[in-house]
């Protein structure tokens, strides 16, 4: 596997051919087709980068809402401040037009909250996907395969595979499987 800028490993397609034989299909099914399997590394390359983008969205928030804490509290102080000073002082006008950023930056901040970006973090935003394009791919070389949500079968496994390349998240077959059954039911 090669590694992406932000540190994550990129799967490759020879690298999913290579887990999807190993790992998960275990010699009972024919391997996807090579395109498949690089369509399948493309879909987990995206969803990683996606994940990664949305912890930097969260980390971006938690320092957003430290700034905002952090105006709100020079906003109030600021006219206390000005209360404390002579009206002669020469630097009235400075903390006015320090108040008039402080009040101009809140506003700003404020209104960048207004659009919430919705993007994957967890594995239960993407399984649904993975499993889909899961099936896809192995439909390439076993047509008519049915794949069901078993614990034991190769979907769960697949995922069980690539979650922890996407989020970073290491999980049973028993979860996934479950989740996957839970939103089959709706």
């Amino acid at each position: 596997m090669s590694q992406r800028d932000s540190g994550a490993p990129m799967i490759t397609g020879a690298d999913m051919r290579k887990i999807l034989i190993n790992h998960v299909l275990r010699g009972a099914h024919k391997p996807p087709s090579h395109a498949a399997c690089d369509k399948l590394a493309r879909l987990v390359g995206q969803a990683g980068a996606f994940a990664s983008i949305s912890q930097s969205f969260r980390d971006a928030h938690a320092r957003e809402e430290r700034l905002a804490d952090a105006l709100e509290t020079l906003a109030a102080l600021l006219p206390e401040v000005r209360r404390g000073l002579d009206a002669r002082n020469d630097a009235l006008p400075t903390l006015d037009r320090l108040a008039a950023a402080v009040t101009a930056a809140q506003t700003q901040l404020w209104g960048a909250h207004k659009v919430p970006v919705k993007l994957p973090e967890r594995w239960h935003d993407i399984a649904g996907r993975l499993a889909a394009e899961f099936r896809e791919a192995m439909a390439s070389t076993n047509p008519g395969l049915e794949l069901g949500l078993s614990n034991t079968g190769p979907v769960a496994r697949f995922i069980a595979a690539m979650t922890p390349i996407v989020t970073g998240e290491a999980l049973t077959r028993d979860a996934i499987a479950r989740h996957l059954q839970r939103a089959k039911r709706g």
